[in-house]
């Protein structure tokens, strides 16, 4: 079955094209990427079987209370072929805090295509969330990392 998908997911070519310059660089990155689909086979039972297991789930009543730092990445719509950005953008809706951010020239392979930048995005909106924590709190880096330090050594003494 994978190898069928594999040619089903020749669908994201134009995303992989829009990441990678160059049409022979962009197909060998294509290349590398249909590699990987058939070196990890999955199942399409065990698949189903998932899906029906969160069938039951109310997934957005029991997120929507959470209030954590949280990153919605995206790619751009017209070239995201496996979950549409609006469905994505959805969660934005369930969570009013959320950071939003959109990954140019990549769909929903943006951690694939685009590692460099994707990374940066993450980076970026852990750096600021703890600053933001840090000023809830209304603790200096150097107060919570000495008791951080004096709970561990409490720990490995008890």
């Amino acid at each position: 079955m994978t190898p069928l998908f594999m040619l089903g997911s020749l669908r994201t070519y134009p995303e992989i094209a829009a990441a990678v310059p160059g049409t022979f660089r962009a197909l060998m990155a294509a290349a590398r990427h249909g590699a990987t689909v058939l070196g990890h086979m999955f199942s399409p039972r065990r698949m189903a079987r998932r899906v029906s297991l969160l069938s039951n789930l109310n997934v957005v009543e029991e997120l929507r209370p959470l209030c954590v730092p949280t990153l919605i990445i995206t790619g751009e719509p017209a070239l995201d072929r496996v979950v549409p950005v609006q469905m994505t953008q959805e969660y934005a809706r369930m969570w009013p805090h959320a950071v939003q951010a959109t990954l140019a020239r990549t769909g929903h392979f943006g951690l694939i295509t685009r590692p460099a930048e994707f990374s940066r995005l993450i980076t970026q909106f852990v750096e600021a969330s703890t600053n933001d924590e840090r000023k809830d709190v209304g603790e200096t880096r150097t107060e919570r990392d000495t008791d951080t330090a004096e709970n561990d050594r409490r720990r490995r003494i008890v």
